[in-house]
C-alpha cells in the first residue's frame, strides 16, 4: 500500500475538508502543518507527498527515498526544486484552474469596497453617526461609479478574463497588458498605456523573472493619479514599500491586497496599518466550492498517474500563460531525447488541447504516440504565445518546441 503523505493540511481545510478523499490510494498521513525539521522525517517513507506551499527541494526530501509522485494543491509550483524531480524521478504535477471564480468575486468585492465604502459606512452606522446626523443621507465617505472608469488588467489568463466579463456588467472599460494576444476582442495596450490610463489596476499574472516586483516605484509614479490598485495574484510583483509610499503621497487613491512578499505577513510589512490599504490573508481562492474543486482535480491527477502514467513530458513554463495554464508537470529519469522519437507537429493549439486533455485534468495526456515529442510550427507558437523565446528542436528549423528538450 502506498504512503501519501500531506504536510501542510492545514492551508487546505480548517475542518470542513476531510483527508479520507484520499484513502481509496493509499495510507494517508496528514499534518496539520510541519516545521522544515519536521517535515524531512515524516516524509521518510512517503510514496506520495500532496502539498500546497511547503518547499519540496533537496534538503527537505533527503530521506524520501521512496517518492514517487508529487501533487500540488495549488497551479503555482516555485516551492518545488524541479531539476531535483527530474534527477530523481519524481512526478509532479499542480492544479490549474480551480479557483477562477473565486478570485474573480473576491478582486470585484475589493474593488466595489472602494467605490461603494460599505465596510466604512457599516462602522459610522454602527457607531450611532446616522443617530447623530441633521440629514437622513449624511455623505461621511466619498464613493463614485464604476460605469464609464477604466479598469487595466496585468494579466488576462482566465481569472482575468472572468474579471472582465465582470467589469463590462458594471459598464467598465477593459484595457489589458498580456504577452498573449486576447482573443475576446479586449482591448491590448503596452504597459505605460495601462499605468497612464487605468482608473483601477488588477494584476492577474504569473510570478516569474519578468514580472518580479513589475509594480515598483516608478510604475506607480506613472499611474494616472488617484488610480486605485488590486493584487490577488502574487506578492512579489509588487514592491510593497513602494506601493504604501504611492498610497501615502496620494498618487493612488488606495490600493487593496490579498497575497504579500512574505507569507503569514511579517511584522515589518511595509502595507501594514497604511489608511487607504485594504488587506486580506491570501484567501480569494479559499472559498468551501474552490477548495472542493481543488481536491477532485488532485485526485484525478493523482489517479491518472496510478492508472496510465504519460510516457513524456510537457514542462509547463509561465511563457504558456494563461492557454496551457495547468499543465502538469513531468519530470521522469530515463525521459531523455530518444533517437527516432515520434514527432507531433501541432498546427492548431486549441484543436490539440481539446484533443488530448481530458475534460479539466490539465496535463493528462491520453492520446499522443509513446514517447512523441510535440513542437510547436514558429508561426503557430507566436500567435499564441505573443512571440515566447523556444528552443528550436526537430530536423526542422522552423520548429520549436515547448521548452526546449521535453526530455530534459
Amino acid at each position: 500500500m502506498l504512503t501519501i503523505v500531506l504536510p501542510d493540511w492545514q492551508t487546505i481545510t480548517n475542518g470542513d475538508i476531510s483527508s479520507d478523499i484520499f484513502t481509496p490510494y493509499g495510507r494517508v498521513v496528514p499534518y496539520s502543518l510541519s516545521t522544515p525539521e519536521q517535515f524531512i522525517d515524516r516524509v521518510a517513507e512517503a510514496d506520495i507527498i500532496l502539498c500546497n506551499k511547503t518547499v519540496l527541494d533537496e534538503k527537505s526530501l533527503v530521506k524520501a527515498k521512496n517518492l514517487k509522485y508529487v501533487g500540488l494543491f495549488a497551479t503555482g509550483y516555485n516551492n518545488v526544486d524541479l531539476p531535483y524531480a527530474d534527477a530523481h524521478g519524481i512526478t509532479v504535477c499542480n492544479a490549474g484552474s480551480y479557483s477562477t471564480d473565486a478570485v474573480a468575486q473576491h478582486t470585484f468585492a475589493l474593488i466595489l469596497e472602494h467605490a461603494s465604502r460599505v465596510g466604512e459606512y457599516n462602522t459610522f452606522v454602527q457607531g450611532g453617526g446616522w443617530l447623530r446626523s441633521p440629514t437622513f443621507s449624511p455623505f461621511v465617505c466619498p464613493t463614485l461609479e464604476l460605469a464609464g472608469k477604466t479598469l487595466g488588467l496585468f494579466g488576462y489568463g482566465h481569472i482575468g478574463q472572468a474579471v472582465a466579463k465582470i467589469a463590462k456588467a458594471f459598464g467598465m472599460r477593459v484595457i489589458v497588458h498580456t504577452r498573449t494576444a486576447p482573443t475576446d476582442g479586449s482591448e491590448a495596450v503596452g504597459f505605460e498605456r495601462l499605468l497612464a490610463e487605468s482608473d483601477f489596476i488588477s494584476v492577474h499574472a504569473p510570478l516569474n523573472e519578468q514580472s518580479y516586483r513589475k509594480f515598483d516605484a516608478a510604475a506607480f509614479a506613472a499611474c494616472k493619479a488617484g488610480a486605485y490598485f488590486v493584487n490577488t495574484a502574487r506578492g512579489p510583483i509588487v514592491d510593497e514599500q513602494a506601493l504604501a509610499d504611492a498610497v501615502r503621497n496620494g498618487q493612488l487613491s488606495g490600493a487593496a491586497v490579498d497575497v504579500l512578499h512574505t507569507e503569514p505577513m511579517a511584522a515589518d510589512c511595509p502595507l501594514l496599518g497604511v489608511a487607504g490599504i485594504t488587506l486580506t490573508p491570501h484567501v480569494a481562492w479559499a472559498p468551501f466550492e474552490t477548495r472542493t474543486r481543488l481536491m477532485g482535480i488532485v485526485c484525478d491527477n493523482l489517479q491518472n498517474w496510478l492508472d496510465a502514467p504519460p510516457t513524456w513530458s510537457i514542462i509547463r513554463r509561465d511563457d504558456l500563460q494563461p492557454f496551457l495554464a495547468g499543465f502538469v508537470i513531468r519530470h521522469h529519469r530515463g525521459h531523455r531525447r530518444v533517437k527516432g522519437a515520434a514527432v507531433v507537429v501541432v498546427e492548431n493549439v486549441a484543436q490539440f488541447v481539446n484533443d488530448h486533455v481530458v475534460d479539466r485534468l490539465f496535463g493528462v495526456l491520453h492520446q499522443p504516440p509513446r514517447k512523441a515529442e510535440t513542437v510547436f510550427t514558429t508561426a503557430t507558437a507566436e500567435a499564441f504565445l505573443g512571440g515566447s523565446d523556444f528552443e528550436t528542436g526537430g530536423s526542422d528549423p522552423q520548429n520549436r518546441r515547448i521548452g526546449g528538450d521535453l526530455g530534459r
